[in-house]
Parts: structure tokens; sequence; C-alpha cells
């Protein structure tokens, strides 16, 4: 598997800064300050992961940061706007959205796990 680029160091800006896409397969927890820009860093992150690999992949977005995760610039490399645009997605946005509305789209996330309820 394909080591995921992210960007260079800071301190140098030689070389690349990657990450071992094989560690993505479980849990993956996200955190920083407040406008450290876990948000910019995550988007690449999810894009690589979307390029590079085929894990699956469910993304909890209350605030509807990623929804246009499937869209490409106009200057994306040809290959990467095609894999981009045939990889499976749904989702929805809970953002202004009633509890009913809410409930139901959690419910099609979780009809893997008919066990656990999605909504109490």
């Amino acid at each position: 598997m394909t080591a995921l680029s992210i960007g260079t160091p800071l301190d140098s800006g030689l070389g690349t800064v990657t990450l071992d896409p094989r560690r993505f397969n479980r849990h993956t927890f996200w955190c920083g300050q407040s406008g450290s820009g876990k948000t910019y860093a995550l988007g690449v992150v999810l894009e690589q992961l979307l390029l590079e690999t085929e894990l699956p992949m469910l993304i909890l977005d209350p605030n509807a940061d990623f929804v246009r995760l499937q869209s490409t610039r106009p200057s994306a490399a040809p290959h990467h706007a095609e894999r981009i645009a045939r990889t499976p997605t749904s989702g929805c946005s809970a953002r202004g959205a009633s509890r009913a509305s809410r409930c139901a789209c959690a419910t099609s996330i979780c009809r893997r796990h008919p066990r656990q309820p999605c909504c109490g």
C-alpha cells in the first residue's frame, strides 16, 4: 500500500511528510485547538485515503465541512478527478434538519448493525 503524501516539513521544507494508510483501518481520533487546522488537515488526509486506498470510511460531519469531498477543482489531475468521481458515497446533513430527518439519516448509516440504536 502506498504511503499517503500529506505535505512537506515546516522546519526544512525538504522531503515529504507521509502517513501509513494501514493505520487508518481502525477508529481515528483527530483533535486540536480551535483554529489549529484540524478541518483542513483532515480534508487532506481524507482526500488521500479516497485516492490511494479502498478503505471503507464513515465520516460523521455535523458541521457539513466535507459535503463537497467528492467535488474536484477544474485543475485536478484527470486521473484523480475520475477516481474521486467513481467513489461511491452517500451522506446527509444534520444542519437545520428536523430530529426526524437526523434519525432517518442515522438509521440508514446503522443498517449494518441492527442491534445498535441509532436514535434514542
